[in-house]
């Protein structure tokens, strides 16, 4: 992993940076649902580290009493789901949350023991006498998991089914949400308008934009239908929200972050908003040298997923033009206000105020060259993929 440099601004050298790292895949988050491997080992590696800087970070002239605690991709997922958990009670006092939620179907898994058991199976088909899957060298263990037939992460977050006390999730993310069992705290979250540019080099490896003819292969595998007409339905709905009369690069990749990132993200902010906490949601839309690099043949138009940590971190060294590093200098004073105050545009010092999340006017704070609140625009679309998501995949997993 690379290193990340800090801000270069004023704004941040009175915060204390502390990067927690966490154990991910099978190390991480296999579930077997029992006592010995009981799931969520990388959410609880986290949970030790906030303890640690409760307990230490004084000593470091930090403020056990503002910690504020960011993550982006899966880290968001993570730490959306401490704000979901008593875990975290007085841990953490503020959450970042930047392209990824606990409802993205890549960050948790409903079907963690099917997942488990495919993993033992592949093992014990190595290995000539039986072997505990407890006891297996990691490096193995991560090498096992990639040969699973599942998309995106193998292992991801999941409902703890042991009896034992202290358990993580107890609960479905959604159904924590809707019962608005959470941690009132504020929060930033969002989402990058070209999310899915990320992946455009896999797609062309698969020849995933020649298959757009053929929608039936870029459903999400999450989906559950019972029959083919629930399927076909699905399908046209799809088909007309994106590639009626439209079979181009920028339709599919339009399909994949709305299915994929921002329906799910919007969602979530949604339901945090609706269990009265100020939420502050923004699109990133930068599109820059900083981020992901433009793939020849496939032109990149705002900004791909994890863009914005370029604007946060630059790389030591990195010439910025005029409009990157004003960007640069806003971002970075957006998010250490937020950690200074909880609240990102505290004293007018940025050039448009910051305004909290309401769900009958969605906004958000769109950052680009110009650093403005604008229409969420991705009602239309969002409302759609939530009535799909909502029969198919939580309405189905979720009893």
């Amino acid at each position: 992993m690379k290193k990340m440099e800090r801000p270069r601004t004023e704004n941040a050298k009175m915060l204390l940076i502390i990067i927690q790292y966490f154990r991910l895949g099978a190390p991480g988050f296999l579930c077997l649902g029992d006592e010995l491997i009981p799931g969520n080992a990388g959410v609880k590696d986290v949970v030790f580290a906030l303890r640690w800087v409760r307990d230490n970070v004084s000593a470091f002239n930090g403020n056990p009493h503002r910690v504020v605690v960011a993550g982006q991709g899966l880290g968001a997922a993570v730490v959306e789901i401490l704000t979901l958990s008593p875990a975290a009670k007085d841990l953490m006092h503020g959450a970042i949350l930047q392209s990824g939620s606990i409802q993205c179907p890549w960050s948790f898994n409903y079907d963690a023991m099917e997942r488990a058991k495919s993993l033992i199976k592949i093992i014990e088909n190595d290995y000539s006498s039986n072997v505990s899957i407890s006891t297996i060298d990691i490096k193995y263990l991560a090498r096992y998991s990639h040969k699973l037939p599942f998309p995106y992460y193998p292992f991801g977050l999941c409902v703890e089914n042991s009896l034992k006390q202290g358990r993580l999730i107890e609960h479905s993310p959604n159904q924590l949400l809707y019962d608005r069992a959470s941690l009132k705290i504020p929060i930033i979250a969002g989402y990058n308008s070209n999310e899915a540019y990320v992946f455009v080099s896999n797609l062309q490896q698969n020849n995933v934009f020649r298959k757009v003819r053929n929608l039936s292969k870029l459903l999400p595998q999450e989906l559950q239908f019972i029959s083919d007409v629930e399927k076909r339905d699905v399908l046209n709905q799809i088909h007309d929200l994106y590639f009626k009369g439209n079979h181009s690069t920028v339709a599919l990749l339009s399909y994949y972050s709305d299915a994929y990132f921002v329906n799910h993200i919007y969602r979530s902010v949604r339901l945090q908003a609706q269990s009265h906490r100020t939420i502050y949601f923004y699109q990133f839309s930068r599109t820059s040298k900083l981020g992901v690099s433009p793939v020849r043949g496939v032109n990149k138009t705002g900004a791909a997923h994890s863009d914005e940590l370029g604007f946060l971190f630059p790389p030591r060294g990195m010439d910025m033009d005029a409009h990157d590093g004003n960007i640069h200098k806003q971002l970075v004073r957006l998010w250490t206000n937020f950690v200074k105050y909880l609240d990102p545009t505290p004293n007018n010092e940025v050039d448009v105020r910051w305004e909290p999340f309401d769900e009958t006017d969605p906004r958000v704070l769109d950052i680009d060259t110009e650093i403005e609140m604008k229409r969420f625009p991705h009602t239309r679309t969002c409302e759609i993929w939530d009535d799909i998501f909502q029969r198919f995949y939580y309405g189905r997993n979720v009893p």
